[in-house]
């Protein structure tokens, strides 16, 4: 079974690693969007010290868009997202209940 979540230590470039990793995009798209500077200021502002990526996750939100658009497209794209949270105080090292 795939694992449920991903824990890191924050910081920007360590974000944008972890999106192009999960994204399949190049570091270099994923550093070029807009996204990145708006994650920087929002986890910044936060105080983030570890982002936790939770894998698998069926927003209901993401399913409409899905179901309006994505599955008219000849493209395979996935029905599950990924989604991120933020923390001040939790150490990388910590295991997390799912």
């Amino acid at each position: 079974m795939a694992k449920a979540y991903t824990v890191y230590s924050y910081d920007i470039d360590r974000l944008k690693s972890a999106l192009s990793n999960a994204s399949g995009v190049s570091l270099t798209v994923v550093g070029s969007k807009i996204h990145s500077d708006y994650f920087r200021e929002y986890f910044t502002t936060l105080n983030a010290r570890t982002i936790v990526i939770e894998e698998n996750y069926v927003d209901h939100d993401y399913l409409d868009d899905y179901a309006a658009f994505y599955v008219k497209c000849l493209t395979d794209y996935p029905r599950k997202c990924k989604r991120l949270h933020s923390f001040q105080w939790i150490s990388p090292n910590v295991n997390l209940a799912v």
